[in-house]
């Protein structure tokens, strides 16, 4: 592919997943906050309003890029693009996961007057944006540390 079709694809594909987390970026807060109420057994309650309207810059930016770079690494592998696909998703979502429940367990820790175990949580207290980058980081070195084991196998 020479360098002018790849470009238009890389700000292509960056435009489109800014357009996408636009539209999965609440979702993916009522997944964090869904998974701090499973671990704590529904003691963790979210209070006030949710005031968040737009996206964020970094959640915005970082998704693009994220693909951007997805995009070039899909494109270098030859074989089993789906399984690399499905399994980023799934390490994507595995540290969403872990991170939500470490975040659980530090808030419920630092809790000393928690009144019958429960924890009153505001909507925007969370750092959403920091459990979204640094789950697309480790999905994304996971992908890359697979490439450079690769090339050195074969």
């Amino acid at each position: 592919m020479s360098k002018a079709k790849s470009i238009i694809l890389l700000v292509t594909v960056f435009v489109l997943a800014i357009i996408l987390a636009f539209s999965f970026e609440e979702s993916y807060h009522a997944l964090v906050r869904y998974c701090y109420v499973f671990f704590s057994n529904g003691n963790v309650q979210f209070t006030g309003k949710n005031l968040q309207v737009f996206a964020s810059a970094s959640f915005l930016l970082s998704f693009g890029i994220y693909c951007c770079i997805q995009t070039l690494l899909f494109y270098r592998r030859k074989k089993y693009r789906l399984l690399y696909f499905i399994s980023t998703i799934l390490i994507f979502f595995a540290t969403t996961i872990l991170l939500s429940y470490l975040g659980y367990f530090s808030i419920m820790a630092e809790c000393t007057g928690c009144q019958n175990a429960l924890r009153f949580i505001g909507y925007n207290q969370i750092n959403y944006d920091h459990y979204f980058i640094t789950s697309l980081g480790i999905s994304l070195l996971w992908m890359i540390a697979t490439g450079i084991h690769r090339k050195r196998v074969t």
